[in-house]
């Protein structure tokens, strides 16, 4: 059964959750943030951030997409 995607929920990941999942530090996730090579966390109150769980994934898939072609 399909789930029409306007009612999908985006699963967020703070900080931590990111830095456990792809084995960086905070700095490193801030720094690839900032050259424009890893997702933009989204704000989601005033001194919170998140990132959207997908867009880690992708970027994971695409890393390793680089490793198989050897670049």
């Amino acid at each position: 059964m399909q789930q029409d995607s306007r009612f999908m929920t985006k699963q967020y990941l703070t900080y931590k959750q990111v830095c456990a999942r792809i084995a960086l530090s905070r700095v490193q996730v801030t720094r690839l943030v900032r050259w424009g090579k890893f997702p933009r966390p989204v704000p989601v109150g005033p001194h919170h951030v998140r990132f959207i769980e997908d867009e880690v994934a992708e970027w994971q898939a695409s890393r390793e997409a680089m490793r198989a072609a050897g670049a």
